[in-house]
């Protein structure tokens, strides 16, 4: 890596931090030349945030899909894919078709909760974007009319830890033995 790389992957590592508590409303910017130098040697650490951001931010005129490598712009649709399954894995999860699922105040059927209503249009605002979707519903989880909220709780956050995990799998960096089993409820859909 020649010292101009060096200094830029060194500054994006400050910013692509590994860790989805960080996750943003927006987007980070450049996330396009963030994934260059992420599959630089020494460098993958920011790969993970940078390939979210960049899925997350497609639209986004600073982030010109142009001229990305073909792998990348593949692995960067694996990714927008498995996003959105995972919505709809958070969303069975909540909201399951047994007579289990989670009940509410004025709710005659288990399968008409209110919150269904909030969390498609939660869904419709983040399509690609299931991480910061998930905090922005456990910040208002009263509001989305749950009784059982440690439940949901507890599940929104076992649900955005397995996918994080996963990315790392889409992005193709493999995966440890104590997320093997978290990544595979996620990734069944893929290929």
């Amino acid at each position: 890596m020649d010292r101009y790389e060096t200094f830029c992957a060194s500054i994006l590592s400050r910013r692509y931090v590994d860790d989805y508590t960080q996750i943003t409303e927006r987007p980070l910017e450049h996330a396009r030349i963030a994934v260059e130098l992420g599959m630089l040697p020494k460098s993958t650490s920011i790969l993970r945030r940078a390939f979210y951001d960049l899925a997350r931010g497609v639209g986004d005129p600073d982030q010109s899909l142009e001229t990305m490598a073909s792998r990348d712009l593949a692995t960067l649709l694996k990714v927008q894919k498995n996003l959105i399954y995972a919505w709809d894995n958070l969303f069975t999860s909540l909201y399951p078709l047994s007579p289990s699922g989670p009940q509410c105040n004025g709710c005659r059927k288990k399968n008409r909760h209110p919150g269904r209503l909030n969390i498609a249009n939660t869904r419709k605002e983040y399509p690609f974007d299931p991480l910061f979707a998930i905090q922005a519903i456990l910040s208002d989880l009263p509001d989305f009319g749950f009784l059982e909220t440690k439940e949901v709780e507890e599940k929104l956050t076992s649900q955005r830890s397995k996918i994080w995990n996963s990315i790392n799998v889409w992005i193709g960096l493999g995966t440890t033995n104590s997320n093997i089993r978290e990544t595979q409820s996620l990734t069944n859909h893929t290929n």
